[in-house]
């Protein structure tokens, strides 16, 4: 009995307590200091108050995230007809860095002379009908080994 008479006299002051505590925090006469958060590339904006007497916190006044501002593409590694590129950006801002690949580029023969500037490719004719054997199996050959230069260079 004693005991029950105990845990009812601390239940009930614990009650009290948390009470005053609530009604003083109700009747705390705020006195807040702003404090202004501008946006981020990826962060909204707002204006945070925080109350110096009981520590209460109020945001407002959001303003939605500016969103990167990247520079121009800057190459890192140039396409060939045999691997593709790779460009970045940098953001103008927070530093954020953008990558993006480029394509492989297609077979070039600016000197007309039936292979690739660049790997060594042998164009095909444009009717197979006129190429002996022995210039089919050697233009062939010759594509197979380009190939294998390309890849294992």
């Amino acid at each position: 009995m004693k005991m029950s008479k105990r845990i009812v006299s601390v239940l009930l002051a614990l009650m009290l307590f948390s009470s005053c505590a609530v009604i003083g925090l109700a009747d705390c006469a705020h006195k807040y200091d702003a404090t202004y958060y501008p946006p981020t590339c990826n962060d909204r904006g707002y204006t945070e108050y925080v109350c110096s007497v009981c520590g209460d916190r109020i945001q407002e006044g959001f303003v939605d995230a500016i969103g990167h501002i990247y520079g121009e593409w800057q190459v890192l590694t140039e396409a060939t007809c045999t691997s593709t590129g790779l460009e970045k950006r940098i953001c103008r801002v927070c530093g954020g860095v953008e990558t993006k690949t480029t394509p492989i580029l297609a077979h070039t023969d600016a000197d007309k002379d039936g292979k690739c500037d660049y790997c060594d490719y042998i164009f095909e004719a444009e009717d197979d009908g006129k190429l002996s054997p022995y210039e089919w199996f050697k233009m062939f050959f010759r594509n197979i080994i380009a190939w294998f230069r390309a890849i294992f260079a």
